[in-house]
């Protein structure tokens, strides 16, 4: 473009203010045009040199995996005012209410703004379970450190998870496309192993010791969080073993109170039906341990 058409216009003299060097000329040059004390506009030349900068540093950023995200020029206060910048930042700081009342500010940086941005996937990782504050920040970092290519990738194997994986009406597991277990016609549809929580179908499994058929109950009985014999699924499973003809089921449950009440109210249901074997798991002695280090219980319940 000529400089004949160029919006902005150059100057011989340096103004008086020009009080650095760089700010002398980039007025001389038409790069800024100054509208007040501290307020420039950026002229086409400015604009584009800027525009230039900003691409040299936001394609460094991707061969490194850095990700490049915007935040909002006004912030709630209530972000600030977590970090006591609300209050110990003077009159230099805009502050104003919105127009239902809530206190607001213009944001000088945006330290607060990113640190809620990790929060909020701190927040997220903290509901899986298991995790505490501690591992979902460290998990948390790692996400926001993962390049572009394997950040979608993630975010794809989540969104897979959601809106692909089923659960299985029948025995509980997780599948794809169609239940590997409950389709299998090798399987003794006789034989039916409870579990009280779906996972657990997965490490017996992998024993390849176990061809029959599984039922996942919604947890163990425990009357203190409010967990029946309904709401744990035990009607199903009656359903579930009078319509295949189920002859034995195996329960494999916790060992723990709530884990063996559970065993014991499912074993009662079927105490008079001869039809129906109810049988559990063996407590065994894990292998290579020796007897003088095990306690009495163990000892006794294998």
């Amino acid at each position: 473009m000529r400089m004949s058409k160029l919006f902005s216009k150059t100057l011989r003299e340096a103004p008086s203010g020009a009080d650095s060097k760089g700010y002398e000329y980039l007025l001389r040059a038409g790069f800024i045009n100054q509208m007040g004390a501290g307020l420039f506009s950026l002229l086409p030349l400015g604009f584009r040199s800027n525009t230039k900068i900003e691409t040299i540093i936001r394609e460094e950023m991707d061969a490194i995996g850095a990700q490049e995200m915007q935040m909002p020029v006004v912030n709630t206060a209530d972000i600030w005012k977590k970090t006591g910048r609300f209050y110990s930042i003077d009159k230099e700081m805009t502050r104003f209410q919105d127009r239902v009342g809530r206190d607001m500010v213009l944001a000088m940086t945006h330290e607060e703004a990113v640190t809620d941005a990790a929060l909020d996937e701190l927040d997220s990782y903290k509901k899986l379970p298991g995790i505490g504050y501690r591992t979902a920040e460290r998990l948390a970092y790692a996400t926001l450190n993962l390049t572009n290519d394997d950040s979608q990738a993630f975010i794809q194997a989540l969104d897979d998870a959601s809106n692909k994986v089923k659960r299985c009406p029948n025995c509980g597991t997780y599948f794809d496309e169609e239940c590997p277990i409950c389709s299998d016609p090798r399987r003794d549809k006789t034989l039916l192993l409870v579990v009280s929580d779906s996972k657990d179908i997965l490490a017996i499994e992998k024993t390849n010791g176990y061809d029959g058929l599984y039922f996942s109950l919604k947890g163990t009985l425990s009357p203190l969080k409010n967990r029946t014999p309904d709401a744990i699924g035990i009607n199903e499973l009656k359903n579930r073993v009078t319509s295949n003809g189920v002859k034995e089921i195996i329960l494999a449950l916790p060992t723990d109170l709530e884990g063996e009440t559970t065993a014991l109210y499912i074993a009662n249901v079927y105490k008079n039906n001869p039809d129906v074997h109810v049988s559990k798991l063996a407590n065994g002695i894990p292998i290579g341990t020796n007897l003088e280090y095990l306690d009495n219980l163990t000892i006794s319940s294998s």
